[in-house]
Protein backbone atom coordinates (compact mmCIF):
# COMPACT_ATOMS: atom_id res chain seq x y z
CA UNK A 1 0.00 0.00 0.00
CA UNK A 2 1.65 3.68 -0.78
CA UNK A 3 2.08 5.86 1.68
CA UNK A 4 -0.21 8.46 0.40
CA UNK A 5 -3.09 5.60 0.62
CA UNK A 6 -2.16 5.67 3.76
CA UNK A 7 -1.89 8.64 5.01
CA UNK A 8 -5.55 9.18 3.47
CA UNK A 9 -6.65 5.95 5.45
CA UNK A 10 -5.19 7.44 8.92
CA UNK A 11 -6.90 11.09 7.99
CA UNK A 12 -10.50 9.49 7.31
CA UNK A 13 -10.27 7.51 10.58
CA UNK A 14 -9.15 10.83 12.50
CA UNK A 15 -11.90 12.76 11.06
CA UNK A 16 -14.52 9.97 11.89
CA UNK A 17 -13.26 10.14 15.36
CA UNK A 18 -13.06 13.62 15.84
CA UNK A 19 -17.01 14.12 14.15
CA UNK A 20 -17.89 11.13 16.47
CA UNK A 21 -16.57 13.65 19.29
CA UNK A 22 -18.07 16.69 17.97
CA UNK A 23 -21.86 14.73 17.89
CA UNK A 24 -20.96 13.55 21.53
CA UNK A 25 -20.28 17.31 22.22
CA UNK A 26 -23.70 18.17 20.95
CA UNK A 27 -25.62 15.58 22.15
CA UNK A 28 -24.67 17.23 25.84
CA UNK A 29 -26.14 20.21 24.68
CA UNK A 30 -29.40 21.27 25.14
CA UNK A 31 -29.71 23.82 22.39
CA UNK A 32 -32.90 23.21 20.43
CA UNK A 33 -30.96 22.62 16.77
CA UNK A 34 -29.08 19.89 18.68
CA UNK A 35 -30.09 17.18 16.03
CA UNK A 36 -29.82 19.52 13.03
CA UNK A 37 -26.06 20.29 13.76
CA UNK A 38 -25.36 16.50 14.69
CA UNK A 39 -27.08 15.78 11.14
CA UNK A 40 -24.79 18.16 9.23
CA UNK A 41 -21.89 16.97 11.25
CA UNK A 42 -22.92 13.29 9.90
CA UNK A 43 -23.34 14.75 6.25
CA UNK A 44 -20.53 16.43 6.32
CA UNK A 45 -17.65 13.89 7.39
CA UNK A 46 -18.52 11.97 4.09
CA UNK A 47 -17.99 14.81 2.27
CA UNK A 48 -14.89 15.37 3.88
CA UNK A 49 -14.17 11.11 3.45
CA UNK A 50 -15.18 12.35 -0.23
CA UNK A 51 -12.67 15.24 -0.38
CA UNK A 52 -9.41 13.36 1.42
CA UNK A 53 -9.84 9.76 -0.79
CA UNK A 54 -10.18 12.55 -4.12
CA UNK A 55 -7.32 15.23 -3.45
CA UNK A 56 -5.30 15.37 -6.04
CA UNK A 57 -6.54 12.65 -8.21
CA UNK A 58 -8.02 13.25 -12.20
CA UNK A 59 -11.39 14.13 -12.62
CA UNK A 60 -12.17 11.06 -14.33
CA UNK A 61 -11.27 9.77 -10.99
CA UNK A 62 -12.88 11.98 -8.73
CA UNK A 63 -16.01 10.80 -10.19
CA UNK A 64 -15.68 7.58 -9.68
CA UNK A 65 -14.50 8.08 -6.07
CA UNK A 66 -17.80 10.23 -5.47
CA UNK A 67 -19.54 6.94 -6.73
CA UNK A 68 -18.07 4.73 -4.37
CA UNK A 69 -18.49 7.51 -1.66
CA UNK A 70 -22.47 7.07 -2.29
CA UNK A 71 -22.38 3.26 -2.25
CA UNK A 72 -20.60 3.40 0.98
CA UNK A 73 -22.98 5.93 2.54
CA UNK A 74 -26.18 4.13 0.99
CA UNK A 75 -24.39 0.51 2.28
CA UNK A 76 -24.00 2.42 5.70
CA UNK A 77 -27.47 3.44 5.61
CA UNK A 78 -29.13 -0.33 4.68
CA UNK A 79 -26.67 -1.81 7.11
CA UNK A 80 -28.44 0.67 10.27
CA UNK A 81 -32.19 0.58 8.61
CA UNK A 82 -31.68 -3.47 8.92
CA UNK A 83 -29.96 -3.42 12.22
CA UNK A 84 -33.07 -1.00 13.43
CA UNK A 85 -35.34 -3.57 12.14
CA UNK A 86 -33.50 -6.49 13.70
CA UNK A 87 -33.03 -4.30 17.11
CA UNK A 88 -37.47 -3.84 17.47
CA UNK A 89 -37.51 -7.60 16.87
CA UNK A 90 -34.86 -8.22 19.55
CA UNK A 91 -35.22 -5.80 21.83
CA UNK A 92 -33.10 -8.19 24.50
CA UNK A 93 -29.99 -6.88 22.37
CA UNK A 94 -30.10 -3.11 22.82
CA UNK A 95 -27.69 -2.75 25.57
CA UNK A 96 -28.90 -1.29 28.90
CA UNK A 97 -27.34 2.13 28.48
CA UNK A 98 -28.99 3.15 25.23
CA UNK A 99 -32.62 1.38 25.85
CA UNK A 100 -32.10 3.74 28.87
CA UNK A 101 -31.66 6.89 26.53
CA UNK A 102 -35.06 5.68 24.17
CA UNK A 103 -38.28 7.52 25.43
CA UNK A 104 -40.11 6.10 28.19
CA UNK A 105 -36.83 4.24 28.46
CA UNK A 106 -37.47 2.07 25.53
CA UNK A 107 -41.05 0.50 26.70
CA UNK A 108 -42.72 1.15 23.78
CA UNK A 109 -40.55 -1.33 21.92
CA UNK A 110 -41.21 -4.07 24.28
CA UNK A 111 -43.64 -5.81 22.18
CA UNK A 112 -41.96 -9.34 23.20
CA UNK A 113 -43.05 -8.58 27.08
CA UNK A 114 -45.54 -7.15 26.41
CA UNK A 115 -49.24 -6.97 24.36
CA UNK A 116 -50.41 -3.07 24.04
CA UNK A 117 -54.42 -2.26 23.90
CA UNK A 118 -55.37 -0.66 20.81
CA UNK A 119 -56.60 2.73 21.46
CA UNK A 120 -58.95 3.62 23.13
CA UNK A 121 -56.97 2.09 26.15
CA UNK A 122 -58.29 -0.62 28.61
CA UNK A 123 -55.49 -2.37 30.87
CA UNK A 124 -53.03 -0.25 28.26
CA UNK A 125 -50.79 -3.48 28.28
CA UNK A 126 -50.75 -7.13 29.64
CA UNK A 127 -47.67 -9.72 29.59
CA UNK A 128 -47.73 -12.51 26.82
CA UNK A 129 -50.26 -14.78 27.99
CA UNK A 130 -49.26 -18.67 28.39
CA UNK A 131 -45.76 -18.04 29.21
CA UNK A 132 -43.52 -20.19 31.40
CA UNK A 133 -39.90 -19.75 31.23
CA UNK A 134 -37.20 -19.15 33.68
CA UNK A 135 -35.47 -15.70 34.44
CA UNK A 136 -32.26 -14.56 35.18
CA UNK A 137 -30.66 -11.06 35.71
CA UNK A 138 -29.84 -8.13 38.31
CA UNK A 139 -32.00 -5.61 39.59
CA UNK A 140 -30.27 -2.04 39.20
CA UNK A 141 -33.66 -0.18 38.77
CA UNK A 142 -31.95 2.85 41.39
CA UNK A 143 -28.85 3.28 38.85
CA UNK A 144 -30.99 2.93 36.03
CA UNK A 145 -33.18 6.25 36.65
CA UNK A 146 -30.86 8.11 38.94
CA UNK A 147 -28.92 11.14 37.75
CA UNK A 148 -25.19 10.12 36.89
CA UNK A 149 -23.03 10.89 39.57
CA UNK A 150 -25.41 9.75 42.56
CA UNK A 151 -23.58 6.93 43.76
CA UNK A 152 -19.81 6.26 45.04
CA UNK A 153 -19.50 3.45 44.10
CA UNK A 154 -22.12 0.83 42.31
CA UNK A 155 -22.88 -2.11 45.02
CA UNK A 156 -23.52 -6.00 43.10
CA UNK A 157 -26.47 -5.64 42.10
CA UNK A 158 -29.31 -8.17 43.53
CA UNK A 159 -29.83 -11.45 41.84
CA UNK A 160 -32.54 -12.69 39.71
CA UNK A 161 -33.86 -15.58 39.52
CA UNK A 162 -37.44 -16.42 38.86
CA UNK A 163 -39.85 -19.15 36.70
CA UNK A 164 -41.49 -16.25 34.96
CA UNK A 165 -45.40 -17.80 34.25
CA UNK A 166 -48.75 -15.88 33.17
CA UNK A 167 -52.14 -16.82 32.53
CA UNK A 168 -54.65 -16.92 29.41
CA UNK A 169 -55.12 -13.22 29.76
CA UNK A 170 -51.14 -12.81 30.53
CA UNK A 171 -51.45 -11.85 34.46
CA UNK A 172 -48.94 -13.53 36.55
CA UNK A 173 -51.38 -16.31 37.67
CA UNK A 174 -50.52 -20.30 37.03
CA UNK A 175 -52.86 -21.48 34.05
CA UNK A 176 -55.05 -22.31 33.31
CA UNK A 177 -57.49 -20.36 35.47
CA UNK A 178 -59.99 -21.38 37.98
CA UNK A 179 -63.79 -20.66 37.64
CA UNK A 180 -63.78 -18.96 40.96
CA UNK A 181 -61.14 -16.61 43.04
CA UNK A 182 -62.30 -15.36 46.04
CA UNK A 183 -59.66 -12.87 46.36
CA UNK A 184 -58.92 -10.89 43.30
CA UNK A 185 -55.93 -8.08 43.73
CA UNK A 186 -55.07 -5.07 41.24
CA UNK A 187 -51.60 -3.08 41.58
CA UNK A 188 -48.77 -2.45 39.81
CA UNK A 189 -44.82 -3.85 39.52
CA UNK A 190 -44.66 -4.39 43.71
CA UNK A 191 -48.22 -6.59 43.36
CA UNK A 192 -46.56 -8.56 39.67
CA UNK A 193 -43.50 -9.11 41.50
CA UNK A 194 -41.29 -9.84 38.60
CA UNK A 195 -37.81 -9.75 40.77
CA UNK A 196 -39.27 -12.59 43.23
CA UNK A 197 -40.39 -16.22 42.72
CA UNK A 198 -43.34 -15.67 44.79
CA UNK A 199 -45.03 -12.63 44.82
CA UNK A 200 -47.27 -11.41 47.96
CA UNK A 201 -50.30 -12.49 46.17
CA UNK A 202 -49.26 -15.85 46.42
CA UNK A 203 -48.00 -15.48 49.61
CA UNK A 204 -51.63 -14.37 50.97
CA UNK A 205 -53.42 -17.34 49.04
CA UNK A 206 -51.33 -19.66 51.18
CA UNK A 207 -51.85 -17.71 54.42
CA UNK A 208 -55.43 -17.50 53.78
CA UNK A 209 -55.90 -20.72 51.94
CA UNK A 210 -57.87 -19.12 49.46
CA UNK A 211 -57.38 -18.79 45.74
CA UNK A 212 -55.78 -15.84 45.19
CA UNK A 213 -56.01 -13.97 41.00
CA UNK A 214 -53.11 -11.35 40.66
CA UNK A 215 -54.06 -8.74 37.83
CA UNK A 216 -51.12 -6.58 38.48
CA UNK A 217 -48.80 -5.62 35.54
CA UNK A 218 -45.88 -3.22 35.27
CA UNK A 219 -46.63 0.55 35.55
CA UNK A 220 -50.12 0.03 36.48
CA UNK A 221 -51.97 3.22 37.90
CA UNK A 222 -55.64 3.26 39.52
CA UNK A 223 -57.45 3.04 36.15
CA UNK A 224 -55.82 0.14 34.45
CA UNK A 225 -56.32 -1.43 37.81
CA UNK A 226 -59.34 -1.02 37.51
CA UNK A 227 -59.81 -1.95 33.99
CA UNK A 228 -58.34 -5.05 35.24
CA UNK A 229 -60.38 -6.10 37.50
CA UNK A 230 -63.39 -5.26 35.31
CA UNK A 231 -62.52 -7.52 32.53
CA UNK A 232 -60.40 -10.21 33.96
CA UNK A 233 -61.41 -10.42 37.76
CA UNK A 234 -65.51 -10.22 37.94
CA UNK A 235 -65.96 -13.09 36.21
CA UNK A 236 -64.63 -14.82 38.98
CA UNK A 237 -67.27 -13.88 41.13
CA UNK A 238 -64.90 -12.66 44.01
CA UNK A 239 -65.73 -12.08 47.60
CA UNK A 240 -62.87 -9.68 48.25
CA UNK A 241 -61.44 -6.84 45.80
CA UNK A 242 -58.08 -5.54 46.55
CA UNK A 243 -56.60 -2.24 44.76
CA UNK A 244 -53.05 -1.66 46.27
CA UNK A 245 -51.44 1.97 45.35
CA UNK A 246 -48.34 2.66 45.53
CA UNK A 247 -47.53 6.40 46.77
CA UNK A 248 -44.23 6.64 44.62
CA UNK A 249 -46.13 7.02 41.18
CA UNK A 250 -49.65 6.63 40.71
CA UNK A 251 -50.23 10.03 40.75
CA UNK A 252 -48.02 10.73 37.80
CA UNK A 253 -49.29 6.82 36.39
CA UNK A 254 -53.16 8.03 36.36
CA UNK A 255 -52.09 11.19 34.63
CA UNK A 256 -50.41 9.30 32.16
CA UNK A 257 -53.13 7.28 31.61
CA UNK A 258 -55.42 10.03 31.37
CA UNK A 259 -53.39 11.98 28.98
CA UNK A 260 -53.18 8.59 26.49
CA UNK A 261 -57.00 8.00 26.66
CA UNK A 262 -57.64 11.90 25.23
CA UNK A 263 -55.29 11.52 22.91
CA UNK A 264 -56.48 8.45 21.60
CA UNK A 265 -53.69 6.42 21.74
CA UNK A 266 -52.17 2.82 22.67
CA UNK A 267 -49.24 2.73 25.50
CA UNK A 268 -47.06 2.17 23.20
CA UNK A 269 -47.79 5.31 21.05
CA UNK A 270 -48.19 7.46 23.47
CA UNK A 271 -44.69 6.75 25.52
CA UNK A 272 -43.04 7.21 22.01
CA UNK A 273 -44.95 10.30 20.95
CA UNK A 274 -42.61 12.27 23.28
CA UNK A 275 -40.04 12.74 21.20
CA UNK A 276 -39.10 13.13 17.41
CA UNK A 277 -39.15 10.25 14.84
CA UNK A 278 -35.17 10.40 14.70
CA UNK A 279 -34.98 10.30 19.17
CA UNK A 280 -36.78 7.16 19.02
CA UNK A 281 -34.45 5.08 16.39
CA UNK A 282 -32.50 2.42 18.36
CA UNK A 283 -29.40 3.25 16.19
CA UNK A 284 -29.34 6.44 16.07
CA UNK A 285 -29.68 6.74 20.09
CA UNK A 286 -26.94 4.31 20.18
CA UNK A 287 -24.03 6.76 17.89
CA UNK A 288 -25.94 9.58 19.82
CA UNK A 289 -25.13 7.29 23.78
CA UNK A 290 -21.53 6.00 22.60
CA UNK A 291 -20.51 9.06 20.87
CA UNK A 292 -21.41 11.05 24.47
CA UNK A 293 -19.03 8.22 26.77
CA UNK A 294 -16.34 9.05 24.01
CA UNK A 295 -16.61 12.57 24.32
CA UNK A 296 -16.75 12.77 28.26
CA UNK A 297 -13.87 10.07 28.61
CA UNK A 298 -11.70 12.46 26.52
CA UNK A 299 -13.38 15.59 28.48
CA UNK A 300 -14.86 17.22 25.60
CA UNK A 301 -17.87 18.53 27.27
CA UNK A 302 -19.50 22.21 27.29
CA UNK A 303 -20.21 24.61 30.02
CA UNK A 304 -22.41 22.85 32.11
CA UNK A 305 -26.42 23.43 31.08
CA UNK A 306 -29.07 24.44 33.79
CA UNK A 307 -31.81 22.55 32.18
CA UNK A 308 -29.71 19.18 32.53
CA UNK A 309 -27.48 19.99 35.76
CA UNK A 310 -29.22 22.44 37.90
CA UNK A 311 -28.55 21.28 41.36
CA UNK A 312 -25.24 19.70 43.50
CA UNK A 313 -25.39 16.10 41.91
CA UNK A 314 -23.08 15.05 45.21
CA UNK A 315 -22.78 11.25 45.36
CA UNK A 316 -24.45 10.09 48.26
CA UNK A 317 -25.53 6.09 47.62
CA UNK A 318 -25.06 3.40 48.98
CA UNK A 319 -25.63 5.24 52.64
CA UNK A 320 -24.04 2.58 54.74
CA UNK A 321 -25.77 2.50 58.09
CA UNK A 322 -26.42 0.24 61.38
CA UNK A 323 -30.17 -0.38 62.02
CA UNK A 324 -30.83 -2.16 65.14
CA UNK A 325 -27.19 -3.63 65.00
CA UNK A 326 -28.19 -4.63 61.06
CA UNK A 327 -25.39 -3.59 58.92
CA UNK A 328 -27.44 -2.20 55.61
CA UNK A 329 -26.41 -0.55 52.14
CA UNK A 330 -29.17 1.35 50.91
CA UNK A 331 -30.40 4.16 47.95
CA UNK A 332 -33.37 5.95 46.68
CA UNK A 333 -34.93 6.64 43.78
CA UNK A 334 -34.59 10.77 43.69
CA UNK A 335 -38.09 10.82 42.23
CA UNK A 336 -39.98 8.85 44.91
CA UNK A 337 -37.98 10.92 47.46
CA UNK A 338 -39.14 14.22 45.22
CA UNK A 339 -42.82 12.75 45.44
CA UNK A 340 -42.75 12.54 49.43
CA UNK A 341 -42.59 16.17 49.44
CA UNK A 342 -45.71 16.66 47.88
CA UNK A 343 -48.49 19.06 49.99
CA UNK A 344 -51.61 17.77 50.44
CA UNK A 345 -53.09 21.80 49.13
CA UNK A 346 -50.64 20.90 46.09
CA UNK A 347 -52.25 17.42 45.73
CA UNK A 348 -56.03 18.27 46.49
CA UNK A 349 -55.69 20.76 43.61
CA UNK A 350 -53.85 18.99 40.84
CA UNK A 351 -55.97 17.08 38.13
CA UNK A 352 -54.09 13.70 39.25
CA UNK A 353 -56.17 13.98 42.98
CA UNK A 354 -59.66 14.45 40.35
CA UNK A 355 -58.37 11.10 38.58
CA UNK A 356 -56.97 8.80 41.26
CA UNK A 357 -60.35 9.73 43.22
CA UNK A 358 -62.38 9.02 40.38
CA UNK A 359 -60.42 5.62 39.90
CA UNK A 360 -61.09 4.25 44.03
CA UNK A 361 -65.06 5.65 43.39
CA UNK A 362 -65.33 3.45 40.48
CA UNK A 363 -63.85 0.10 42.09
CA UNK A 364 -65.76 0.21 45.58
CA UNK A 365 -69.02 0.73 43.27
CA UNK A 366 -67.34 -1.89 40.77
CA UNK A 367 -67.33 -4.07 44.29
CA UNK A 368 -70.30 -3.63 45.54
CA UNK A 369 -72.17 -3.96 42.80
CA UNK A 370 -71.10 -7.52 42.36
CA UNK A 371 -71.67 -8.01 46.01
CA UNK A 372 -67.73 -7.81 47.11
CA UNK A 373 -65.88 -6.77 49.55
CA UNK A 374 -63.63 -3.75 48.82
CA UNK A 375 -59.69 -3.05 50.43
CA UNK A 376 -57.57 -0.07 49.36
CA UNK A 377 -54.03 -1.23 50.38
CA UNK A 378 -51.81 1.54 50.80
CA UNK A 379 -47.65 0.77 49.64
CA UNK A 380 -44.98 2.66 51.13
CA UNK A 381 -42.08 3.92 49.06
CA UNK A 382 -38.56 2.71 50.08
CA UNK A 383 -37.27 6.34 51.07
CA UNK A 384 -40.68 6.44 53.01
CA UNK A 385 -40.07 3.48 55.02
CA UNK A 386 -36.22 3.92 55.71
CA UNK A 387 -35.50 7.81 55.39
CA UNK A 388 -36.53 8.31 59.08
CA UNK A 389 -34.58 5.52 60.30
CA UNK A 390 -31.42 7.04 59.18
CA UNK A 391 -29.14 9.51 61.00
CA UNK A 392 -29.82 13.68 60.47
CA UNK A 393 -27.40 14.77 58.66
CA UNK A 394 -27.42 11.36 56.24
CA UNK A 395 -31.16 12.50 55.50
CA UNK A 396 -30.25 15.59 54.79
CA UNK A 397 -27.80 15.02 52.31
CA UNK A 398 -30.64 12.62 50.52
CA UNK A 399 -33.44 14.80 50.69
CA UNK A 400 -31.65 18.18 49.92
CA UNK A 401 -30.11 17.22 46.54
CA UNK A 402 -32.86 14.70 45.45
CA UNK A 403 -35.63 17.71 43.88
CA UNK A 404 -38.82 18.20 45.14
CA UNK A 405 -42.58 18.13 44.05
CA UNK A 406 -44.44 21.13 42.77
CA UNK A 407 -47.78 21.54 40.98
CA UNK A 408 -47.60 22.77 36.95
CA UNK A 409 -50.21 23.47 35.17
CA UNK A 410 -52.91 21.35 37.36
CA UNK A 411 -50.49 18.47 37.26
CA UNK A 412 -48.18 17.03 40.28
CA UNK A 413 -44.76 15.79 39.68
CA UNK A 414 -41.72 14.90 41.10
CA UNK A 415 -39.27 17.44 39.53
CA UNK A 416 -35.53 15.70 40.28
CA UNK A 417 -34.01 19.15 38.51
CA UNK A 418 -34.48 21.26 41.47
CA UNK A 419 -32.71 21.28 44.71
CA UNK A 420 -34.61 19.40 47.25
CA UNK A 421 -36.03 20.35 51.37
CA UNK A 422 -34.17 19.85 54.49
CA UNK A 423 -34.74 17.21 56.42
CA UNK A 424 -37.11 19.18 58.50
CA UNK A 425 -39.17 20.29 56.22
CA UNK A 426 -39.11 16.98 54.25
CA UNK A 427 -40.60 15.29 57.49
CA UNK A 428 -43.52 17.89 58.02
CA UNK A 429 -45.34 16.28 54.27
CA UNK A 430 -43.75 12.45 54.78
CA UNK A 431 -47.37 11.40 55.51
CA UNK A 432 -49.71 13.80 53.61
CA UNK A 433 -50.99 11.51 50.91
CA UNK A 434 -51.30 8.58 52.55
CA UNK A 435 -53.10 10.66 55.01
CA UNK A 436 -55.16 12.23 52.32
CA UNK A 437 -55.84 8.66 50.96
CA UNK A 438 -56.91 7.62 54.59
CA UNK A 439 -59.68 10.54 55.20
CA UNK A 440 -60.81 9.96 51.60
CA UNK A 441 -61.37 6.05 52.36
CA UNK A 442 -62.78 6.66 55.42
CA UNK A 443 -65.38 10.00 54.19
CA UNK A 444 -66.45 7.36 51.47
CA UNK A 445 -66.79 4.25 54.02
CA UNK A 446 -63.79 2.68 51.85
CA UNK A 447 -62.08 0.29 54.00
CA UNK A 448 -58.53 0.92 53.91
CA UNK A 449 -54.98 -0.46 54.96
CA UNK A 450 -51.71 1.11 55.10
CA UNK A 451 -48.91 -0.96 54.88
CA UNK A 452 -46.44 1.79 56.05
CA UNK A 453 -46.37 1.36 60.01
CA UNK A 454 -45.79 -1.86 59.84
CA UNK A 455 -43.01 -1.67 57.38
CA UNK A 456 -41.66 1.19 59.10
CA UNK A 457 -41.53 -0.73 62.40
CA UNK A 458 -39.89 -4.36 60.94
CA UNK A 459 -37.36 -1.75 59.29
CA UNK A 460 -36.73 -0.14 62.82
CA UNK A 461 -35.92 -3.75 63.93
CA UNK A 462 -33.18 -3.99 60.78
CA UNK A 463 -34.91 -6.36 58.78
CA UNK A 464 -33.86 -5.06 55.10
CA UNK A 465 -37.48 -4.88 53.22
CA UNK A 466 -36.33 -3.81 49.91
CA UNK A 467 -33.64 -4.73 46.80
CA UNK A 468 -30.61 -2.87 47.38
CA UNK A 469 -30.76 -1.30 43.63
CA UNK A 470 -34.24 -1.37 43.43
CA UNK A 471 -37.34 0.26 44.43
CA UNK A 472 -39.07 -3.25 45.27
CA UNK A 473 -39.81 -5.11 48.06
CA UNK A 474 -37.38 -8.38 48.30
CA UNK A 475 -38.92 -11.41 49.61
CA UNK A 476 -38.80 -10.45 52.97
CA UNK A 477 -40.75 -7.23 51.95
CA UNK A 478 -43.17 -9.48 50.11
CA UNK A 479 -44.14 -11.89 53.11
CA UNK A 480 -44.57 -8.56 55.22
CA UNK A 481 -46.84 -6.95 52.66
CA UNK A 482 -49.04 -10.71 52.55
CA UNK A 483 -49.04 -11.65 56.18
CA UNK A 484 -50.14 -8.32 56.73
CA UNK A 485 -53.11 -8.39 54.62
CA UNK A 486 -53.75 -11.48 55.62
CA UNK A 487 -54.08 -10.52 59.81
CA UNK A 488 -56.37 -7.86 57.97
CA UNK A 489 -58.54 -9.83 56.26
CA UNK A 490 -58.96 -12.92 59.16
CA UNK A 491 -59.74 -10.24 62.02
CA UNK A 492 -62.07 -8.59 59.40
CA UNK A 493 -63.93 -12.09 59.24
Amino acid sequence: MSPSRVARIFCIIADILVTVLLIGFVEQQTCPARDLLQLLLFLLLWGEIYLIWSWGHPAEKKTLHLSGVILLLFSFLLLATMSEVFLHARTAYIPRQVMNALPSRGEYLRTDVFLFDDAPIQVGHRFHPNQNAPIAGQSREILTWNRVGRFLYQPAPDPIQIRFITDENGYRNAAPLAGHYPIVVSGDSFTAGLEVETPWPDLLAQAVGQSVLNLASVGYGPQAEVAAVRLYGLDKEPEIIILAYFEGNDLRDAFIYDEARQQNMSFDQYQASEAPWNRRLVTLTAVRVWAANLARLVSLRGEPQPERAPVDTTAVYPIEVTINEQEMALSFLDGYVAMLTAQQSDIESSHNWELVTAALLESQQMAQENGARFILLYLPSKPHVYLPLLPAETAEAITSTAGQAKLENGRIIADTTTAGLPYEQFMAHINDQALMLADFARSHNMEFLNLTPVFQAEAAQGQVLYLSLSTHWNPSGHQLAAQTVADYLTAGR
